[in-house]
């Protein structure tokens, strides 16, 4: 949701109230910029919590989950990439094979990338007890190699696909800095399933959690970088990651705490943690759907000649099918309740 307000908030500003742009934009932007690391911590968590246990015993299962995640997404940037492709065909004077090879470019290659390597890093987290040190330990150097070496590569002009492999490992959504985040909530993820296991309480995560958005503050004070969490942001650097995991973390401790109350809760609590929970299934979907709607509103706008129109028609047809995907996981979250 973060994502789909940092990429939409600033068209509707423009067409309600511009003059209030900017100071939306300053009071906003950190929520909105934490959408890209925020994501890849919490997919790590996620892969920790759930995943890595099923690879310790059934090592082969995890192989087929990953496999059939891998043509989904792969599904999902075909799509993207086609709509994108049309877009530029109907739009643009001439359309080059670099401008279509990068159409497939978006923050799903990552997660693509990640699925295609998440058994290989599973292996490599296994190797002796200590996983959640390992898990940091390679998120330091993950972030620490994409600094001192890959990031040179952006100087060398690219074309075509080695311009799509480019972007892969040096854009915003490199593969080596995502993979630092996503290591990091491996590691939270394993250290979850302990305490859970061992009915330790997750209060503590609020104190280390605090101590990250602190320290993170303090590094970009540091280094003069303070003014740049007001600005949409081009690349997460170090303090960037640092502060937003502080946040998940007091998010995890939050969420715990409210789930051991949920069975004291009246409907309409209940109804919002269960809104949130299915949004939170529908990620994958919801990206794909809403990075549609702009293509797919100047692709209406070239045949009918009217910009209002396509995009109150984009937006109806993404609502719609946000609504019918909801609607379809929430009645098969209550059939599991």
């Amino acid at each position: 949701m973060f994502v789909i307000a940092a990429h939409w908030y600033q068209g509707v500003m423009e067409r309600v109230a511009i003059e209030y742009l900017p100071t939306v934009q300053a009071i906003f932007q950190p929520f909105f910029s934490m959408g890209t690391p925020g994501f890849a911590i919490i997919y790590g968590i996620g892969a920790g919590y759930s995943l890595y246990p099923v690879f310790l015993k059934e090592p082969a299962r995890v192989k087929v989950i990953l496999k059939k995640t891998f043509f989904f997404l792969s599904l999902g940037i075909l799509s993207l990439a086609l709509v994108r492709i049309l877009h530029n065909y109907l739009v643009l004077e001439h359309v080059s094979f670099t401008d279509i090879t990068n159409t497939f470019y978006s923050v799903l290659m990552y997660y693509l990338l990640i699925t295609a390597t998440l058994y290989f890093w599973f292996k490599v987290i296994s190797v002796n007890r200590h996983t959640v040190a390992i898990c940091f330990a390679l998120a330091v150097v993950m972030y620490s190699m994409q600094i001192l070496i890959i990031n040179n590569l952006p100087y060398y002009k690219t074309e075509g696909l080695i311009e799509l492999l480019k972007l892969l490992f040096t854009a915003k959504y490199a593969y080596f800095v995502m993979l630092s985040g996503t290591l990091a909530g491996v590691g939270m993820g394993v250290l979850c399933r302990r305490f859970l296991l061992e009915k330790e309480s997750f209060n503590s995560f609020y104190i280390v959690g605090i101590a990250c958005v602190l320290l993170g503050l303090i590094i970009s004070i540091h280094v003069g970088d303070f003014r740049t969490w007001l600005q949409p942001v081009t690349t997460n650097y170090v303090w960037r990651w640092v502060t937003y995991f502080g946040v998940v973390l007091i998010l995890i401790s939050t969420i715990d705490l409210l789930l051991i109350k949920y069975d004291e809760y009246g409907k309409w609590k209940s109804a919002v943690l269960q809104f949130f929970s299915v949004i939170g299934l529908l990620a994958f979907p919801l990206f794909v759907l809403h990075e549609m709607v702009i293509p797919l509103k100047g692709i209406l706008m070239v045949m009918t000649g009217h910009e209002l129109f396509s995009l109150l028609v984009s937006l109806s047809m993404f609502l719609m099918v946000t609504f019918l995907l909801y609607r379809k996981v929430h009645k098969l979250s209550l059939i599991h309740i």
